[in-house]
């Protein structure tokens, strides 16, 4: 199955008070990592959307093979990048049959985890998210049938809204690891 890999890392980091994607975990900054991790998987072409510090974010992506897109409507929210990402993908891959929708703040996230998500997907089974803390989330892979729902989210809460609409196609990878996101400096220490 041809799939799309959109890396969503366009944000502020208000909460944070600096770039989130350049936090250092593991000798890596997150950004670095899930590109990288992302690219590794080799489950599709890799797109990555950058918004607010995307100068310092592209430098640490300039020798990977990546897309790298830059969203001016970052400050909208989440669901702005991954239109852009859609956009792209469409221009790239335009017969990618999912898209695989990954974030870089959730440090836990490995190859396995992305193939296994696009392998549930290439049966019947139209949505597949990452299940942890008994809830859905990204990573997550969306048949191509949902890519017009995608382009039409406004807002700031993901794709997450999609999963609860159609709860009873979405398919789950167990991902405990998932629960564990960067959102504060102290979570780096929680997460190593």
């Amino acid at each position: 199955m041809k799939t799309g890999i959109i890396l969503l890392a366009a944000g502020g980091s208000s909460r944070l008070g600096q770039p989130k994607q350049l936090l250092l975990y593991e000798g890596q900054t997150l950004l670095r990592r899930m590109a990288l991790t992302a690219a590794e998987s080799q489950c599709g072409r890799v797109i990555v959307i950058l918004g607010k510090d995307a100068d310092a974010c592209a430098v640490e992506l300039r020798d990977l093979p990546v897309r790298i897109a830059q969203n001016q409507e970052w400050a909208e929210g989440m669901v702005s990048s991954l239109r852009a990402g859609l956009a792209v993908l469409s221009e790239v891959e335009p017969e990618a049959e999912a898209v695989l929708i990954m974030v870089c703040d959730q440090p836990r996230v490995d190859g396995n985890l992305l193939r296994a998500l696009v392998r549930q997907c290439q049966g019947n089974t139209s949505i597949v998210a990452s299940g942890y803390s008994d809830a859905l989330g990204v990573p997550a892979v969306f048949a191509r049938r949902h890519f017009p729902e995608l382009m039409e989210l406004r807002g700031d809460h993901g794709a997450k809204i999609l999963l609860a609409q159609h709860a009873d196609l979405v398919a789950a990878v167990p991902f405990p690891e998932g629960a564990i996101d960067i959102d504060a400096p102290e979570d780096l220490a929680v997460s190593e």
